[in-house]
């Protein structure tokens, strides 16, 4: 058609579009190289590894130990180089000539040595498919992932297991044989029936807590606060009585104070841990059997591999919640006491280190179980929450209801404000202890049922009140009236009644 002639002109004078990024980082993206150092100065560890950069549009060298390039070796060069990745397939007939400095040469000696080296490409993690539990099942599921980095970089072996393996690993955990509809694999090695991941689904009763009480659960945040702050009362009281000696210059009780508060400071520690254990222990995550993120199976060839656990390692981090708060409750405590005792350069010390204490800063903590949210990516907001709320319902003289602002980066120094109104010198206030007035949906529906009565009572009376009354016509006659002498009326009155039920237009007759 006519049109094609000037389009086709555009295009010789312009040129075709173009991609505009490397085309070999499109072509090496997610690929490594493995081979043998050329004249390597090592009998053992001896491997070059590299990994494509897409920064540098460049193999980057990789530090290792391996002895070859076997299977496992370079899955494991895959998994450390890029995120979410199984094992990698060699490149057929693809090689990388790179240059290797010798060994033996001078720093100045540019004498190079060429090597070629098998690439291998990166295959996609595709995870284990999580099955359905019935809402309100007794059921329980799991994922457990075989480890090759961590506490397990000691094995050399295995990454991946068969599914034999797998699903006995799996049915240790759940405490009975699994069968085919009760687990699913991920992350298949290759065309091999190998994987390093099973999700499994549990019908059998998890028996991991020590106990559920019902008894000591409502009073163990009030136990939290009331041992805390009768200990800060005791300490406030010593500290005034340091001031008036200090003030009098009584040189043997000035003494005497200072160690009392010195061992008051020493014994505070172990009596903010004690009030955490005791509102952990009535709760029912206190868990009798030890909580481990990392467990270890024989398998075949009765080859040592360690796995993950997604309940384990939410366990663990649970810990870590745990004890960053204690640390928490404790500069808190050593904060309430500071601002008690009017030490103004101890509290603008703590109150700038509370920042640390944000979600988002223990979610950083060296605490939390790094390799293990690797592995399980998803746990990351409910750890995060757990948190959240754990510090919430552990925060010293306040409820949980005034600490929303915790739930945000820089809750903590709105913390201060509170604490500076709770904690004054030689008094503590204790208003944030009680709980805001709040309706709960069972008082509105009351609220809502006594208002729909009294309208439907009034409806009622005011029907009552307008009902259909009989009424009753009257037909007067009048006789002619007579008058005497004295001008008494001396005529009869005829009264005839009627009844009519036509209510609305009564008719009077006269």
């Amino acid at each position: 058609m006519w049109w094609t002639i000037p389009f086709l002109l555009f295009l010789c004078a312009h040129g075709l579009p173009t991609d505009t990024k490397d085309p070999k980082t499109h072509v090496n993206s997610r690929t490594i190289l493995c081979g043998l150092k050329p004249n390597s100065q090592y009998l053992f560890y001896n491997i070059y590894a590299a990994y494509w950069s897409e920064q540098k549009s460049d193999y980057v060298e990789m530090s290792n130990t391996f002895k070859d390039c076997e299977f496992n070796n370079v899955a494991r060069l895959c998994r450390t180089a890029f995120k979410n990745v199984s094992h990698a397939d060699e490149i057929s007939g693809e090689m990388e000539e790179v240059d290797h400095d010798s060994w033996w040469k001078s720093e100045n000696d540019e004498e190079k040595l060429t090597a070629k080296h098998q690439k291998y490409k990166c295959q996609e993690y595709i995870r284990a498919k999580e099955l359905d539990i019935p809402k309100g099942s007794q059921k329980w599921s799991d994922r457990l992932r075989l480890d090759e980095q961590g506490d397990c970089s000691h094995d050399p072996n295995q990454i991946c297991a068969s599914r034999d393996e797998l699903v006995r690993i799996a049915s240790d955990e759940c405490g009975k044989k699994l069968q085919l509809e009760e687990y699913t694999l991920g992350g298949k090695c290759g065309s091999s029936d190998i994987y390093p991941e099973i999700f499994f689904v549990c019908d059998k009763p998890k028996n991991d807590s020590f106990f559920r009480p019902t008894t000591f659960k409502a009073h163990r945040e009030e136990a939290f606060h009331k041992s805390q702050l009768a200990s800060l009362e005791q300490y406030a009281h010593v500290a005034e009585q340091l001031k008036l000696a200090k003030f009098n210059n009584e040189t043997d009780k000035i003494k005497k104070l200072n160690q009392q508060l010195h061992d008051f400071s020493y014994s505070a520690a172990s009596a903010i841990k004690q009030a955490h254990e005791w509102s952990h222990s009535t709760s029912h995550e206190h868990m009798a059997k030890e909580e481990s993120w990392w467990n270890e199976a024989k398998l075949q060839n009765d080859a040592l591999v360690c796995y993950r656990s997604r309940e384990g390692v939410l366990e663990a981090a649970k810990e870590a919640a745990r004890d960053y708060a204690v640390a928490r409750s404790a500069d808190l405590f050593t904060y309430a006491a500071a601002l008690l005792s009017n030490e103004t350069s101890e509290a603008e010390k703590f109150q700038i280190e509370l920042d640390n204490y944000d979600p988002d800063e223990f979610m950083k903590s060296n605490g939390v179980p790094v390799v293990g949210l690797q592995k399980f990516p998803e746990l990351k907001p409910q750890i995060k929450d757990y948190y959240v709320s754990y510090i919430m319902n552990h925060t010293l003289g306040i409820q949980f209801q005034h600490l929303e602002i915790l739930n945000k980066t820089g809750g903590h120094a709105e913390l201060v404000g509170f604490y500076q109104e709770i904690f004054n010198p030689g008094l503590i206030n204790e208003k944030f202890l009680k709980a805001p007035i709040e309706h709960t949906i069972f008082e509105i529906y009351i609220v809502v049922a006594v208002i729909s009565m009294a309208v439907l009572v009034g409806i009622f009376l005011w029907k009552n009140r307008n009902a259909q009354y009989k009424v009753v016509d009257l037909k007067v006659k009048f006789a002619r009236a007579a008058f005497g002498p004295m001008g008494k009326d001396e005529g009869n009155v005829e009264v005839e009644k009627l009844e009519s039920e036509n209510f609305e237009n009564p008719m009077f007759t006269l």
